[in-house]
This record gives C-alpha cells, sequence and structure tokens, in this order.
C-alpha cells in the first residue's frame, strides 16, 4: 500500500522511473538528478518505503531500483472479509487514534492507539456519547482543556466541514504526555453516514525536535551576534550578502544596511576580482562542503588586512545548496609577524654565509649544530660530512706545534668553564697538506632559564701574517750576526809609510783592513794596497800632510769594511803614521740626530690643538709651531728666535720659567696655565746628547679649555647621577635622569618617554622645565616608524639629528616645532630619552658624550630596580612553589583515599586554604536552569560569597569574570593584579573586602568532562605568573581524573545501573558511507589504552569481515583492525583514536556493553552509573548518529550471583593501566593456549614497551591473585 505525501523533490525522483519502466543503479539516479550518491540514496529509501519503488541488492555492495508494474488482472476481494481484516488487523494496531461516531455522535469504534493516548478502555467507552466523554475524561487531559472542548465540539453543532489543529496531552496515570495532530471529517455514506471520524496523530517527536531546532537556532544567532572577533554572516547561493554580525562591522567596517544584498566579492582584491576568486571559492565549498583560504581583503574605507577565511556550504534536507556561511578573522599582525620572524632568519642565513671569517655553532654537549661555508672550505670537509663530524677526529695544535688534546679543545673549555675563550691561536692541517695558522674565539650562549644552550666559534685564518713575521725575524737574526761580525772586526787599525809611500808597519786590525797580511805589504806601494774607491781621495790627504808637515783627518767610507773610518795622518821625515778608526755609530748617531731634528720640525709644525717649543740656555725659542694660536692674540712667529721674558706677562713668566729652567736641569714636568682666558697643559721636557748632556729644553703646551669644562661638567654629572644608586622606584629614575640632563648638562629642553610593552607604545614620563618649546604637548607615539621617537626607540640605536626638520620620520608639520638638532637615547627596553635644541647642530660632541654617558647610568639603574624588584618576586614565587609543591602532593594523597566527588572537593579546598601561600579557595559548578555558577565547596572563606551571582550565559555581563570565562572556554583564567582586571567591576564592591591580589580559575576536565571550576585566591600580586601558575594548573587534571576514577569505582562496584539502548537503521546510510554489508559484526569489549585511543575486540561473520576492514579505510576515527583468528566468527581487535561516543562513555566511567551491526543495522547497548548525567551520552549519541532511535531507558540491578559481580570485585584495586593491560592481553588472546598473541604484540597494539606491558601484567596478576588466594584462605578458615 502507497502511503505518505510526496514532495517535490520526491516527485521528481519518481518521475525518473515513468519515463523507464528499466532498473536504475543508484549512481545512475544521482547522475540524472545532479545530485550526491548519499541525497540520492535517502530519497530512494523514502520512495521504496512507500512502496512506490521496489529495490534489490546486487553484488556485494550494489543496489537496483525499478517501479512495479500495475496489476490490472488481480480477482476483486470479498469485501466482507476485507473490511473486518482492515479493522482487526490493521487500523487496530496502526500508531494513529482513530475515533468513529455515529450520526448521533456516540462511539462506534475505537482503535489501540486511541486507548494508549487518552488512557481509555474499548468496553467502557463504545457506546457512550462522544460530548460526555470529552467532558469527564479528555478535557482534563488536555492542557488547554477549553480551546479543545470548544473546537471539537464545535464540529459536532456543524458537522460539514474537514477540522485540523494540534493538542498537547499531559501526562496522566494511565497515559503518557505527547503531542497530537487532530484531523477530522464527516461520514458521507455507509452505516455510518451522518456521524465523523477523527484521527490523532503522534507528533511529539516532531514538536521536539522543532523546539530543539528553534533554541539551537536561537543559541546560534545570539552566539554570532556576542562574537566581535570574527567577521561571521551568509551569503545565498550567488554570494550576495544575507546577514551580518558586530565582528564583520567591526572588522569590515560596513554597517548592516550598507551591505546587505551586496555580493560578497567586493571584499576581495580587484586583481583576485578579476580572476573570478571569490567565485571559485563558493564553488570549492559547494563541492567539498567547506573550505579555508588566506589572503588579502578590503575594508569599507579601502584599507587592506590579512585574513583567514572559512566559507562552508548549508544545504537543507534534501541535499540541496541553500547558501554559504563565512566566517573571516582578521591576522595580519600575525602574518606580518611570520613575514618578519622569516627575513630575520634568511638574514641570518645570509650573515651566516657570506661572514669573510669561518663560523660555526656547536651544542651544548659537544656536537656540531652548523658550519658556514667559510669554515668548511678551511677544514676541507664537504657538508653531508659535517652532520658527522666531531672536534675529537681533527687534530689541532698549539702555537709551539703541539697537540691540543679534546678536553682541551677550545669547544670543551667553553663547555666546562661556561666561559668565553679569545684570541687562541692554534694551528691545523689544511685540506692541502699544509699548515694554516687560525685565531679562534669561542663564546657562549645561554637560554632563558641561564643554562648553556650553544657555543659559537670564529675563526680567522692569519697563515700569511704569521709566515710574514717568521721570515722577517729570520732576517733580523742574521743581520744581527752580520753586524756582530763587522763590529768585531773593525777596530782602530795602524800602520806605517816612508816617504816613498811604502809599508813599514802594518797592525793586526790593518791587516784585516787591507784584507792582507803583514808580510804580503810590507815594502809594497800603498797606492796598490787601496782599493779603487779610496785611492784618488788618500793619496791627496797623504800627500797634503807630507806637504805641509801638518797632520790631516777626513772620513771617508770603506765599502769593504762596510764602515765609516775616521783616519788621521800624522807627518814626519820619515814618513807618515796612519790611524783608521771605526766611527760607524757616530755617523750613525749624527744622521739620526738629523732625522730627529726633522721629526721634532714636523711636530712642531703640525702639533695639534696646541704648541711645541724648543728653548736653549738663555731661554731662547729656537723653534716653534703647532696649532695652538688659533685663539690667542700671538702666534709662532711671534716668539721664534726670541728669549721667553720678551714675550710674556710677569704674571705669566711666575709660572712657566722655573719649570722651563728645571728642564734645562735635567727634571721633565708639567702644570697648566691661564693664558687670555684659555687653560693651557705644559710639559716641559731635557733634551740630551748621547753623553746625557741636556742641549735643549722641549715645551709642549695644549689648549685644555673644552676639556676642562669637560671634565668639570663629568664631575657634576657624576655628583647628580648619585641618585641613581639611591632610587627605588622607575618614575624616581626618570625624574632624576630629566632633571640631570636638563640642570647639569644645562640642556634647553628634555623629554624621557616610557614604553608601554602591552600596547607596544611610548607614553612621556617627564619633562624638563624649558622643553616645552619642542611642542606644547607631548603626546604618546606608537613604537613605530610614524615618529622620529618611535623610529629610533625601535631600532634601539642612539641617533643625532644635525636638524630634524630633515628627517622623513617627522610626525609633524615643520612649523609646529622651534626643535631642530635633536639627541635621541634609547635606553633599553625601558623608553627613550629625547634632548633638543633650538639651533641647527645644537650640541657638541662633548655634549652628546655626556648625555649618552647619563643615559647609560639611567638605564643601568633600571635595570638595577627592575632586577631588585624581579628578584623580590621570584623570592615570593619560591617560597610559595615550594609551598604549592607540598600542597599538591598532600593534596594528591588525601583525594586518593576519598570515596565521593564532594569529599574530593572538600579535601581539595582545605588544603590550599591552609597553605600560608593562599587566602581561600571554592569549587562550583553550573546549575543548567538558571546558567548561574553554584559553590559545591569551600574553605578560608565564610558564607557562600552572599550577594556574588556569577553566570555563564554569554549574553549576561556577569559571565565576563574570570570564573564565567573558565567554563565557557574550558582554559585557566588568571588575575594577577585584582585592583587593574577590569572583568572584576561586577563584583569589585562586594569582594574588596576578602583581601586577594590576584586569583586562578581551574577548568576541572578530564576526557572532555567539566566537572566545574576550581578558584584559588592569594594576597600576593602576580602569585600566578610563571612556575607557580604552571604548577597549579595540573590541579585541573588532577581532580578531574581523581573524580572520574571514583566515579568509575562506584560504578564498577555498584549494583544499580542506567541501561540506554539505541538502534538505527542502515547505520552506513546515516555515516553517508556508501557501503551495503551482509552478516553480523560484534563489538565486544574496549579497552582504553591511553590519549583518547582504545583497543576493542569484536568478532564477524565471514561475509562481514571485509566490511570491517572498508570500514577502518572510511571511518577517520577507525585506525587499524588486526584479525585473531580466522575461524567462524572471525575475532578481530579494532585501534579506535578519539571515537565520539566511546570517548564520552569512558570519561563518565560507563561502558559501551554491546554493539551489534547486523545486515547494516545498527544496535548499541551503554551502561552507566546512577549518578552520571546521562544527556551527554544522548547527546553525543545524536550527534554522531542523526538518525538514531532511543529504544530503552531503564535502571536496573545486576544480579547478586552474576560472575561478572566477583570480576568487578577481583579488579576494583588495579589501577587505569593494570585493568587495561590485564583486558588487552585477555582478549587478544594472550592467556590462550597455544598463544594467539605474544606480549610484544599487544604492547606495540597498547603503544607501550614490551617490558612496560609485562611489568604492569604482573602487578595486575599479582593483585587478582591475592585476593582469590587471600579470600579462598579467608572462606576455608
Amino acid at each position: 500500500m502507497k502511503s505518505g505525501s510526496l514532495t517535490d523533490s520526491l516527485r521528481e525522483t519518481l518521475a525518473i522511473f515513468d519515463e523507464s519502466k528499466e532498473p536504475w543503479t543508484t549512481p545512475e539516479v544521482a547522475e540524472s538528478l545532479g545530485l550526491g550518491r548519499r541525497s540520492t540514496y535517502a530519497r530512494l529509501e523514502r520512495l521504496a518505503e512507500q512502496n512506490r519503488i521496489e529495490t534489490k541488492k546486487v553484488g556485494a555492495n550494489a543496489r537496483v531500483w525499478w517501479q512495479p508494474p500495475a496489476n490490472t488482472d488481480k480477482a476483486a476481494p470479498d469485501w466482507s472479509g476485507a473490511a473486518e481484516s482492515l479493522i482487526d488487523d490493521v487500523l487496530g494496531d496502526v500508531e494513529v487514534g482513530i475515533f468513529v461516531l455515529d450520526e448521533n455522535f456516540d462511539i462506534a469504534w475505537i482503535n489501540g492507539a486511541t486507548e494508549r493516548y487518552f488512557g481509555l478502555d474499548r468496553k467502557q467507552v463504545v457506546g457512550r456519547d462522544k460530548r460526555q466523554l470529552i467532558d469527564e475524561h479528555i478535557a482534563w487531559a488536555i492542557e488547554d482543556s477549553e480551546v479543545f472542548t470548544e473546537t471539537v465540539l464545535a464540529t459536532y453543532d456543524d458537522n460539514t466541514y474537514t477540522e485540523h489543529f494540534e493538542c498537547h496531552v499531559m501526562a496522566g496515570d494511565e497515559h503518557e504526555e505527547r503531542w497530537l495532530e487532530h484531523r477530522s471529517k464527516p461520514i458521507e455514506s455507509g452505516e455510518y453516514a451522518g456521524g465523523r471520524v477523527e484521527l490523532y496523530y503522534d507528533v511529539t517527536d516532531r514538536k521536539q525536535s522543532a523546539k530543539a531546532r528553534r533554541e539551537d537556532h536561537e543559541q546560534l544567532k545570539s552566539l554570532v551576534g556576542a562574537v566581535e572577533e570574527y567577521a561571521i554572516f551568509t551569503l545565498d547561493t550567488q554570494g550576495y550578502v544575507q546577514t551580518w554580525n558586530p565582528g564583520a562591522e567591526q572588522i569590515m567596517g560596513y554597517e548592516t544596511d550598507e551591505v546587505l544584498g551586496n555580493h560578497f566579492s567586493k571584499f576581495y582584491p580587484d586583481d583576485d576580482s578579476r580572476v573570478g576568486i571569490p567565485k571559485q571559492n563558493l564553488n570549492a565549498a559547494a563541492e567539498r562542503g567547506s573550505i579555508q583560504d588566506e589572503g588579502w581583503r578590503i575594508r569599507e574605507d579601502g584599507s587592506r588586512f590579512w585574513a583567514k577565511v572559512t566559507i562552508t556550504a548549508i544545504h537543507d534536507e534534501d541535499g540541496d545548496l541553500q547558501g554559504y556561511a563565512k566566517v573571516t578573522h582578521d591576522i595580519t599582525e600575525r602574518h606580518e609577524y611570520e613575514r618578519k620572524l622569516r627575513r630575520e632568519r634568511d638574514l641570518t642565513e645570509r650573515l651566516l654565509e657570506t661572514a669573510p671569517i669561518s663560523v660555526s655553532i656547536f651544542r651544548a654537549n659537544g656536537s656540531l649544530e652548523r658550519i658556514n661555508s667559510r669554515a668548511r672550505q678551511q677544514l676541507g670537509i664537504s657538508e653531508p660530512m659535517a652532520s658527522e663530524f666531531d672536534i675529537g677526529d681533527y687534530d689541532i695544535y698549539d702555537a709551539d706545534g703541539n697537540s691540543i688534546s679534546t678536553p682541551n679543545h677550545p669547544v670543551s673549555q667553553v663547555i666546562k668553564t661556561e666561559e668565553e675563550v679569545s684570541d687562541w691561536l692554534v694551528q691545523h692541517d689544511g685540506p692541502n697538506d699544509d699548515r694554516r695558522w687560525v685565531s679562534l674565539r669561542a663564546a657562549p650562549l645561554f637560554d632563558n632559564d641561564e643554562d648553556l644552550d650553544r657555543i659559537v666559534v670564529a675563526g680567522k685564518d692569519v697563515t700569511d701574517p704569521k709566515q710574514k713575521e717568521q721570515q722577517l725575524e729570520h732576517q733580523r737574526t742574521k743581520l744581527r750576526s752580520e753586524l756582530n761580525e763587522v763590529f768585531d772586526r773593525i777596530n782602530d787599525a795602524v800602520c806605517g809609510l816612508d816617504t816613498d809611500w811604502r809599508f813599514t808597519y802594518i797592525n793586526d786590525h790593518a791587516e784585516e783592513l787591507m784584507e792582507k797580511t803583514e808580510k804580503e805589504l810590507l815594502g809594497t806601494y800603498a797606492w796598490d794596497a787601496f782599493s779603487s774607491d779610496l785611492y784618488s781621495s788618500f793619496r791627496d790627504h797623504y800627500e797634503r800632510a807630507m806637504e805641509t808637515q801638518n797632520p790631516v783627518t777626513f772620513e771617508e767610507y770603506a765599502d769593504a769594511a762596510e764602515a765609516w773610518l775616521e783616519v788621521t795622518a800624522y807627518p814626519s821625515e820619515s814618513g807618515l803614521s796612519i790611524y783608521f778608526r771605526d766611527i760607524t755609530k757616530r755617523k750613525e748617531r749624527e744622521r739620526a740626530l738629523e732625522e730627529s731634528e726633522q721629526r721634532y720640525r714636523t711636530l712642531v709644525e703640525n702639533f695639534p690643538n696646541g704648541a711645541v717649543t724648543f728653548l736653549n740656555h738663555d731661554l731662547q725659542h729656537t723653534i716653534v709651531g703647532g696649532q695652538g694660536f688659533n685663539k690667542l692674540d700671538f702666534n709662532a712667529n711671534d716668539l721664534q728666535d726670541k728669549r721667553m721674558q720678551e714675550v710674556y706677562s710677569e704674571d705669566v713668566l711666575e709660572l712657566i720659567e722655573p719649570n722651563y729652567r728645571a728642564a734645562l736641569n735635567g727634571t721633565a714636568n708639567s702644570f697648566e696655565v691661564e693664558i687670555q682666558g684659555r687653560t693651557f697643559k705644559f710639559r716641559t721636557v731635557p733634551l740630551t746628547t748621547d753623553d746625557d748632556d741636556v742641549f735643549a729644553a722641549m715645551v709642549m703646551s695644549q689648549d685644555v679649555t673644552e676639556r676642562r669644562q669637560y671634565q668639570e661638567r663629568l664631575q657634576a654629572l657624576y655628583t647628580s647621577s648619585r641618585g641613581f644608586l639611591t632610587a627605588d622606584t622607575i618614575p624616581e629614575i626618570s625624574r632624576i635622569l630629566v632633571e640631570t640632563a636638563s640642570d647639569v648638562l644645562d640642556l634647553p629642553g628634555v623629554v624621557f618617554y616610557d614604553y608601554d610593552a602591552e600596547h607596544d607604545r611610548l607614553i612621556p614620563d617627564a619633562t624638563s622645565r624649558e622643553a616645552d618649546f619642542m611642542r606644547e604637548e607631548f603626546p604618546e607615539v606608537p613604537a613605530d616608524d610614524n615618529s622620529i621617537t618611535g623610529c629610533v626607540f625601535s631600532g634601539g640605536d642612539i641617533r643625532y639629528y644635525e636638524n630634524v626638520l630633515k628627517s622623513p620620520n617627522l610626525q609633524m608639520p615643520p612649523d609646529a616645532t622651534e626643535m631642530r638638532a635633536g639627541l635621541f637615547v634609547p635606553l633599553g627596553t625601558e623608553g627613550i630619552l629625547v634632548a633638543g635644541s633650538r639651533d641647527v647642530d645644537g650640541f657638541d660632541a662633548n655634549t652628546r658624550r655626556l648625555v649618552k654617558l647619563l643615559a647609560t647610568n639611567a638605564e643601568t639603574a633600571y635595570e638595577r630596580v627592575g632586577s631588585k624588584q624581579e628578584l623580590i618576586h621570584q623570592n615570593e614565587q619560591l617560597t610559595a612553589l615550594n609551598s604549592l609543591n607540598e600542597v599538591i602532593q598532600e593534596i594528591m594523597d588525601a583525594a586518593i583515599n576519598q570515596s565521593t566527588r564532594e569529599e574530593i572537593e572538600a579535601t581539595v579546598c582545605e588544603h590550599l586554604a591552609d597553605s600560608d601561600s593562599y587566602l581561600f579557595a571554592w569549587v562550583g559548578d553550573v546549575d543548567a536552569a538558571t546558567q548561574t555558577v553554584n559553590m559545591r565547596a569551600k574553605a578560608g572563606v565564610e558564607g557562600d560569597l552572599d550577594g556574588i551571582t556569577i553566570s555563564v550565559d554569554p549574553d549576561d555581563d556577569q559571565s565576563k569574570g574570570p570564573i564565567g570565562r573558565a567554563f565557557r572556554t574550558g582554559e585557566i583564567q588568571t588575575t594577577q593584579d585584582f585592583d587593574s582586571d577590569s572583568r572584576y567591576d561586577p563584583w569589585r564592591d562586594e569582594i574588596e573586602s576578602y583581601g586577594f591580589q590576584s586569583s586562578v580559575a581551574i577548568p576541572i576536565i578530564h576526557e572532555n568532562a567539566v566537572y566545574g571550576v576550581l578558584s584559588v585566591y592569594a594576597e600576593r600580586p602576580f602569585a600566578f605568573d610563571g612556575h607557580e601558575g604552571e604548577v597549579i594548573a595540573q590541579l585541573g587534571e588532577i581532580i578531574g581524573h581523581t573524580i572520574a576514577a571514583a566515579e568509575r569505582k562506584q560504578a564498577l562496584l555498584s549494583d544499580e545501573i542506567v541501561e540506554l539502548e539505541f538502534q538505527l537503521q542502515d547505520v552506513f546510510a546515516d555515516l553517508g558511507i556508501p557501503a551495503e554489508m551482509e552478516g553480523t559484526i560484534t563489538l565486544d569489549n574496549a579497552v582504553p589504552v591511553g590519549d583518547d585511543e582504545f583497543l576493542v575486540y569484536g568478532t564477524a561473520t565471514s561475509d562481514a569481515i571485509d566490511t570491517v576492514t572498508s570500514l577502518v579505510e572510511t571511518l577517520p576515527h577507525w585506525e587499524a583492525v588486526t584479525v585473531h583468528s580466522e575461524g567462524t566468527p572471525t575475532s578481530f581487535e579494532l585501534k579506535l583514536t578519539e571515537p565520539p561516543i566511546l570517548s564520552v562513555v569512558a570519561s563518565i566511567g560507563g561502558n559501551i556493553e554491546e554493539v551489534i551491526i547486523d545486515d547494516g543495522d545498527y544496535q548499541m547497548t551503554i551502561h552507566l552509573a546512577p549518578s552520571v548525567d546521562v544527556h551527554q551520552v544522548i547527546d553525543a549519541v545524536e550527534k554522531e548518529y542523526p538518525q538514531a532511535e532511543m529504544v530503552r531507558r531503564r535502571q536496573i540491578t545486576r544480579s547478586h550471583d552474576d560472575s561478572q559481580r566477583i570480576l568487578r570485585h577481583l579488579v576494583s584495586d588495579l589501577t587505569d593501566r593494570q585493568h587495561a593491560t590485564l583486558d588487552a592481553a585477555y582478549h587478544a588472546g594472550f592467556f590462550e593456549w597455544p598463544r594467539e598473541t605474544s606480549g610484544e604484540d599487544v604492547a606495540e597494539s597498547m603503544g607501550v614497551a614490551p617490558p612496560t606491558f609485562h611489568q604492569h601484567l604482573r602487578k595486575a596478576e599479582r593483585k587478582v591473585f591475592d585476593i582469590v588466594f587471600s579470600s579462598s584462605t579467608h572462606s576455608t578458615g
């Protein structure tokens, strides 16, 4: 029988079979309709259920569909028998309530559904007046009884029309609550003509679904309206904007009425729109269901931002596209940050590879992490070889050529001492077997915990300078040896000549000079003995001496002797006596004196910032020069060749003359004299001969006027800056900094900007009295290139601008400031000091140097105060952390011994409140009806925080605090400073008296189940910062795990359980899996193995095992399957990751008792403890299987003689890991003989090492055996 009305989509599908009577496959129908297979299959199933088409399975997973032909030859039925069958067999049990009334509106007949719906007895009501039955029995069960009675009785008064309405039947002793749809019409013919038939359809499920959909829609609408961080809006199928949330207004800049009806391509850059990217994104979302994209988007004002976009297609129940949902998130800052990191990384890589020296980086264990190409080239290793480089495998030598052992290697020394090694000269063999010299520097790098993290080694090849140094040393040694030989050979030589110029006497030194022996020379002519270069000179001098009979003395250079000779010839009547003396050293001294005099003269003429004067014993200026006369009214020419008494005044002479005379007497001295208003520093030095005789005084004078002024300002700066040493706060240092710069350094305008790291802005903190010439008011400026101040601060380097008007970063019109010269000095992360002058280039070098010095002192003071405050904070945190660790251990020990959730929560609060580190603590959960937080346990505080209401409703302002946020987000919320945390504003008046400064709200969570929130309060600010916050955050998981374990144990040992049973027809269609199966699959036991992973053991008939394998490839949380036996049925092991239903059930201590998939139909039985919220499980099942039907929900009592009760007792003392290990080993066949699975296989399935598996198994067996045998012994005794 065909039943049910046809929708337009079903009518469209049925029309295909009208065109052709041949069977169609599902893909053929889908292609003809232009739909997906899942939507097509759902339509075909509904037509088959209404008997409008027929179907048959072909092959393993295929199915065909056809329309049956009309049967025109069927014999007419026996209508009397048919009518009786219709009433008894069909209408009597149909799930539609039926009243048949005669012409007097007496009840002629009702069916079983009517009895159930209204709590009636057919025998008692048939024949009664329907009006009377309404008044006496039916009306009171209807919620709006008056309207119901009036509407129904009106049809009896005017029995000419059909009636249709809905009514709400309230629960009674004999019937359940339900919604009914009333349909009635007059009977126009037959035995009951003039009467009326009334039908009541049960529409309870439809009403509840509609209500749930309305609530979901309102909740989603509220959520979307509250979100401001995301632009969330919908599009129609063509891409035109249909809705617009506040987040979209804030991010995109369009008001709602401005954008509705516009095409969403206006948010894309023109280039993207021209190439059709918006349409491509819609098509991709329609095809894949949802897409994500990142790229530039355009705001209403034309500005760009980098967006992360999700577009999701929206379909109706028939799978037809209705439009799109679009979520846009502005991630411009993250995008720019990632790009900056890439640029910095690329720059580091380029610097490393282009460095002109070798650079390598070692880890703290001495292994090589990175080496640049220069180092690889010097060492002769390839890039692949670098990964295996070890310092012990490569020989290096010290400067003397001794091998350096691995413990003494520079890298090893840095690892050992954690101190820098610099200028370490080593040798090594190069790639061409040549010895190379390298100057090494190894520096340690430390991580945030001040532990050694890396060692950077830089090496400079100094081979060429070292070789030249050795060569020069060799030449110097050789030259010294040769000179020594000459000095030993040259000495006074004496010879005698007669009147015929023949040798009459030769001494030893003369023999050496003539390079002949006395025997060879005696009697020979002298002119034959002398070399040609000396012949002419010597003969002239000797002949003149003989002619005049006067001694002659002359000097000549002898090439043979390589020396200067002083020759003296004494004449006599018998000849000449000639003496040769080596005067080479004297000649050298004379030449040195000439060179020295020239150098002195050059020094005098070019002496910078001063003058040099040479005076003889008459105090006469013999040499005068230099550049020290520029600011005096006389110059060097006025002093040249004049005695000092002729130049200087009496008061100057009184100071300088004693010092000049002391220098001429051999005593050096220094002194200062003021001449014509300028200060000069004099230094007098005696000049002596080789015999230490003073022949002159050298006077050097320098104009030190600016230096003296600089020293005076430096001393004043030092005195004023001593305030930095005693300053205890940052503002006090800023005040001293500006006052010193203004008063001591006499700077016309000074301002200090304090850096606000949270908002990345510079805030004027202190200014000098005259700084108003720079501008009338100093605004906050961003720490970026939009201003000179921000640009210099972000760059980190001191900058001096001779004229700020020429800077491209000037943030104001040039005529808006009188400032011209500007000195900008960043002080680390504290801020920046700005000094200004009205004059272009108004700060000289000394002033700039003093300002930098002042800033350095201030920066040191900032660091000292910051370090002191940080040390105080760290000490407080360390004390609290030690106490916290003890408290957590005490909590763990105490909580484990508690048996109920209430006892666990009370124990946690009491231990935290008893600690010296915290004031009080409490635990709360959510009242589902009021959406407010209830206090479950507390300690350290009186009362129930009266007058304080905390909501979890996102639309309620009282949900914006830390506790409400913790409930809504499931994330820890900390308040480090109560006074500045605006989230506490709704309750500030009520809670200020509690005296806390910081707090933490910790969600109590176990495997996605939120039990509540633990709130802890401390009177210290920043109590939950750093490691202390990380440690106390662990309490949420610890408490959640303990509560879950207690509830699991309670469920395990309890005799009372709640049983839920669900059914689902054709589970594969509901999951959208194009698969059909025959046979049976059972999932019998689930074993948790950690990290939301489970091992599930089950069986499958031979015709269903392939389906199990295919499901592993299709379902995302079915990871892998292992077949343990090939029997009938086949046993298998299934590994699941984050299974949606099993995870929820396990998290609240329940278990899935059984799952059966029979010919595609799904049946699941779940057991839960009576104390848990079963709606978590029901919601999870409905979310995963929308078409699933809960067929049974009941509370049952386990049998007292049930063997499972004994098993529960045996495993009640096992830990979760021991229980899981024992279960996995049992169900995997580890205990079978012969074993079906080895311990290594079971360990691999559980993701643990075999020794760990065996250790847990032995402990589990021991505990079970202890219980068995202790019970046995007790029973026997």
